[in-house]
C-alpha cells in the first residue's frame, strides 16, 4: 500500500479495492488489477509499478467477467458473455417469461436447493457487477433459497 499512499492515491470508501485520484481509477481483486487512466504522466505511475512488481500491461477487454468497450471519450461495462454462460450453465437458454408474483402452491418444490443457490449467487455477482437493475428480483429470489419451487427456478 506504500506505492499507493505515496502517490497520493485515496482509497474508495464505496469500493475497498479501488484507489484513485483525479487523473488515474486502480482496482484490484486478489492478483489481479486494473488500471484505467487518460494522461501519459499517469503511465509513469505505471511503469514505476512495473519496477516494484510483477506486472503486466496491456489494453483490457475483459475484467473479472465485465466486458469492456472503448469510444471516444467514453466506456462502456456489459456482462452480456457471463450472462450467456450463466444461461448455458442451467440450460435456460429458451426459457420463457413468468408472470410474477407467483401464488403459494401452484408450483411444485424443486427439490435441489444447491442448484438454486447456485442460480442465485450467479445472479448476484451479475447484481455487483453491472445490473444493479435486477438487485430486487435477485434478492426476492434469494428469500426462498431453503425451499425454492420451480416456478422460482
Amino acid at each position: 500500500m506504500n506505492v499507493l499512499s505515496e502517490h497520493n492515491l485515496q482509497e474508495s470508501n464505496m469500493v475497498p479495492c479501488m484507489f484513485y485520484d483525479e487523473k488515474l481509477v486502480l482496482l484490484f481483486y486478489v492478483d489481479d488489477g486494473l488500471a484505467m487512466c487518460s494522461t501519459d504522466a499517469t503511465a509513469k505511475f505505471i511503469e514505476e509499478l512495473g519496477k516494484r512488481f510483477q506486472i503486466s500491461v496491456e489494453k483490457v477487454d475483459y475484467f473479472l467477467a465485465i466486458q469492456i468497450k472503448r469510444f471516444d471519450n467514453c466506456i462502456q461495462t456489459h456482462q452480456s458473455a457471463y450472462v450467456k454462460r450463466i444461461l448455458e450453465k442451467y440450460d435456460v437458454m429458451d426459457a420463457k417469461p413468468l408472470s410474477l408474483p407467483i401464488k403459494p402452491g401452484e408450483s411444485p418444490p424443486f427439490n435441489n436447493t444447491g442448484l438454486y443457490r447456485d442460480m442465485v449467487g450467479s445472479l448476484m455477482y451479475l447484481t455487483q457487477g453491472t445490473r444493479p437493475d435486477l438487485s430486487f428480483a435477485v434478492n426476492v429470489a434469494s428469500r426462498v433459497q431453503d425451499s425454492p419451487t420451480h416456478a422460482q427456478v
